[in-house]
């Protein structure tokens, strides 16, 4: 069993070697952030991961989806999105991060923890375990006393809204320190991954120190630009779409006007009615629909030449009955 752990922990590693020094949690005034569920005031923040553990393994489970992390003076923020409601599930194991303040192993638990007994770290400060128990979300924080394994407190800052969950927890229950710049490491786990290398993912994120109020401001203001920007520039994008559609449509009639016009007879200055724009295309279509077409004039012509052949073969046909003895 040594060998198989030892083993696991390795390609663990190797796995994930290449995520250090990954994208950090984006850092927000304080007060910016509220645990409401709504991730309106997160702005454009991008996802740490767009799904933690790249696919569930046991569909039973509940699937850790998109992950945001952020954080301000006082508190680290998660906000992410699940599968499923949680609570639609009895008792199961979600996820579990773990921390290390100082990001060099030298502190935190000295034995190897294995969590859900399959990966063992060890370096970490302190535990967060995400699951459900009856039916009931809960988010529990330990410490690295008894290797990991010593209960603190119950994470009460969390809102549970379906397939959301946001929480906060206080910085300084992490021994992260918001005075100054500083490297974390993390260890995500993701429970229906729990057999996989794909559910195991150790990143070290910079935490930089509190932001003055200055700063703060200048933080609000590029984020308010950045939003503007990108509704401007959607609204450019549709517009163009919505040019190019118009101007195919376009272009299609002006082809189906001068391809239509000589079979129905009609002169292609016509047809040249269509490179109108869009109006042109609707006055075509009335001369179309509502015009007398020359063709139909040349069908009048045969159809009266035809009656008249008709009626000089009847006669030839037929000819008048002669009396010839009418004189005697």
């Amino acid at each position: 069993m040594k060998i198989k752990s030892f083993s696991f922990f390795i390609l663990t590693l190797l796995a994930f070697s290449t995520s250090l020094l990954a994208q950090s949690p984006q850092q927000f005034a304080d007060g910016k952030l509220k645990v409401d569920g709504k991730k309106t005031d997160w702005g454009s923040t991008k996802a740490l991961y767009d799904d933690l553990g790249a696919g569930v393994i046991d569909k039973k489970l509940i699937d850790v989806q998109k992950l945001y992390m952020g954080y301000d003076s006082e508190n680290l923020y998660i906000y992410t999105t699940f599968s499923e409601d949680p609570t639609s599930k009895s008792n199961v194991q979600i996820f579990s991060m773990s921390f290390d303040s100082d990001a060099t192993g030298s502190t935190g638990n000295s034995e190897k923890y294995n969590v859900y007994e399959k990966a063992p770290i060890s370096g970490f400060n302190h535990r967060v375990d995400i699951a459900v128990a009856n039916s009931k979300l809960e988010v529990k924080l330990f410490s690295s006393a008894s290797n990991l394994g010593k209960f603190l407190n119950n994470v009460s800052t969390f809102t549970l809204s379906g397939n959301v969950l946001e929480m906060s927890i206080p910085l300084v229950d992490l021994d992260i320190d918001a005075e100054k710049d500083s490297k974390v490491r993390i260890f995500f786990a993701e429970f229906a991954n729990s057999t996989a290398k794909s559910g195991y993912s150790k990143k070290s994120f910079s935490f930089s120190k509190k932001m003055s109020v200055e700063e703060a401001a200048e933080a609000d203001a590029k984020e308010a630009a950045t939003t503007d920007s990108a509704k401007s520039n959607g609204s450019s994008t549709g517009f163009y779409i919505l040019l190019l559609m118009l101007g195919t449509v376009w272009g299609v009639s002006i082809l189906c006007a001068f391809a239509i016009a000589p079979k129905a007879g009609l002169s292609s200055g016509t047809a040249a009615i269509s490179l109108i724009p869009f109006a042109g295309t609707i006055i075509f279509l009335f001369i179309l629909a509502f015009g007398k077409w020359p063709l139909h004039k040349d069908y009048s012509k045969l159809e009266a030449q035809n009656r008249e052949l008709e009626s000089y073969v009847h006669e030839l046909e037929n000819p008048p009955e002669v009396d010839h003895y009418a004189d005697y």
